[in-house]
């Protein structure tokens, strides 16, 4: 009697499509690397001459925030599980993202983030780290690139929108005022014109990151009441940056101390410690990431 022994032979798909020697982590922490040197570089081609005044707020407010951004995603990277071994796709993925840095494109970078995003928050189910790395630089990566793009397609209704809050605070208050689209008139002939640079939806993007950023760092997940908190956030910018319009509509000299004298700095840099301190305040508790 002949006695046949069962094989298992493993199938293409029970064989792990691995590179050699690669743990995924290790793949995705080169191409962040890429990017965030490609980003950076950027970034410093584009900060102004050094004998214009905002460059200290520029460089104290969002550079700051965006290098605490980019800290956020290597250390979820690194905290991620290392002994996942990386496929042949994830590297070809990262190969193609950092090819489209070499785009002779600022934008290049971003878009190659996004892609990068994507791949975290999508493939990434197994490893809560990775996914909140993901987060992170989608948040990056709309504040830097898809933010000011989404405004443009909308900035008319929002600015029309920002200035007539502006006229309403002007009325009731007792100041008065009228206005036409974005543009606001005091009695007395002085006019203020909003444009893109003075609307709140710039900073809202920074304080998001902001708020992002931090809950990712203390291990945290999407719950009600932290989505809640990242719209209080967002509505306390807002009031802000009313406040701020309303300065520069009473007169002339509140306009120049408030647009470009000491206001401008002092607004800028109390806005980015108000939306820190809320999100500290909001992400205290015990981690829930793995």
């Amino acid at each position: 009697m002949t006695h046949v022994s069962a094989i298992a032979v493993p199938t293409k798909e029970d064989q792990p499509e691995t590179s050699a020697g690669l743990s995924r982590p290790v793949v995705l922490i080169w191409a962040a690397v890429i990017l965030a040197v490609s980003a950076l570089a950027n970034s410093a081609d584009a900060i102004s001459p050094p004998s214009q005044p905002d460059i200290a707020t520029g460089l104290a407010s969002v550079g700051v925030f965006q290098f605490l951004g980019w800290y956020a995603v290597f250390r979820l990277l690194t905290a991620s599980d290392r002994s996942r071994p990386a496929r042949w796709t994830d590297v070809m993925a990262c190969l193609l993202l950092c090819t489209i840095v070499l785009l002779p494109s600022h934008r290049s970078t971003w878009i190659a983030a996004t892609g990068l995003a994507g791949c975290l928050i999508i493939r990434s189910q197994a490893d809560r780290n990775l996914r909140s790395a993901g987060i992170v630089l989608a948040a990056l990566s709309v504040q830097a690139f898809w933010g000011p793009i989404l405004f443009g397609l909308l900035s008319f209704p929002i600015l029309n929108v920002e200035t007539e809050v502006v006229a309403a605070i002007l009325n009731i208050t007792g100041v008065g005022a009228t206005w036409h689209q974005n543009i606001v008139t005091v009695p007395g002939g002085h006019a203020i014109l909003i444009l893109s640079g003075c609307s709140s939806f710039h900073n809202i993007s920074l304080g998001l990151l902001i708020w992002l950023t931090l809950s990712r760092l203390r291990g945290q997940s999407w719950t009600p009441r932290r989505i809640f908190t990242g719209l209080v956030i967002a509505a306390c910018v807002v009031i802000c940056n009313s406040a701020r319009l309303y300065m520069m509509a009473l007169s002339a000299e509140q306009f120049t101390y408030w647009h470009d004298g000491p206001g401008a700095s002092i607004f800028a840099v109390g806005v980015s410690l108000l939306v820190l301190i809320l999100s500290l305040i909001a992400t205290r508790g015990e981690a829930t990431l793995a």
